[in-house]
């Protein structure tokens, strides 16, 4: 019913029926339990939105897009943010601009509780989908901002080539391994901006041959 593994099941896992057993195979309640209370565990914090889209300014600076460098609300108001949906409160805590498909797609303002997502799944897609997939049987909107579908991510194969041409400018970003990683990001990030690109981190197809021809 939900994924968990065994050292995981051993700390977190909870009896949802008060039958004495945490049977999150056979359970439903039992499971859904246990994911409760690893989220719990794990920083959520109840009525808290875990995040929403919002309008990013012309001029915004992409270097801070990244869910591990939290800032008050206070700081992105200043910049400019703005939201459709929810006031740009103070009661959020500390928040990151998230834009999981580069500055042509959509952006988001994500909370602890986004973070919570992410240690019970550390993929940062799960937890996009998860959140939209929650607020969407709510009967939430759309969201306003089309993704970019020519901007597709790179394949495995592709980020490898991405990383050699990064190699190739003398790049300190490990071996070409087909990861994108948090170094090989802030390089790309960094030859954007030395190419008068608009500097998201977000490696596309464009990106790449782009790359190779210079």
């Amino acid at each position: 019913h939900t994924q968990f593994i065994p050292t995981t099941y051993q700390a977190y896992a909870a009896d949802g029926t008060g039958d004495g057993k945490r049977d999150i195979w056979n359970e439903p309640h039992d499971a859904l339990a246990s994911a409760a209370n690893y989220l719990k565990v794990s920083g959520w914090k109840r009525g808290l939105p875990w995040g929403f889209e919002v309008q990013l300014p012309p001029d915004f600076d992409y270097a801070q897009a990244r869910i591990k460098a939290p800032q008050a609300i206070s700081v992105w108001r200043k910049q400019g943010v703005i939201s459709r949906t929810h006031e740009l409160d103070d009661r959020l805590g500390d928040v990151s601009i998230f834009v999981p498909g580069g500055a042509r797609g959509p952006a988001f303002l994500v909370t602890r509780n986004f973070r919570a997502l992410l240690r019970y799944n550390t993929a940062p897609a799960y937890a996009l989908a998860v959140g939209r997939l929650s607020l969407r049987f709510e009967g939430d909107a759309p969201l306003h901002k089309d993704w970019a579908k020519e901007d597709r991510p790179l394949r495995s194969e592709e980020i490898a080539d991405l990383q050699k041409a990064l190699l190739r400018f003398a790049y300190d970003i490990g071996k070409a391994d087909g990861i994108l990683g948090r170094r090989t990001r802030a390089a790309v990030r960094d030859y954007q901006k030395k190419q008068g690109l608009r500097a998201d981190g977000y490696a596309t197809p464009g990106l790449l041959q782009y790359i190779k021809g210079h």
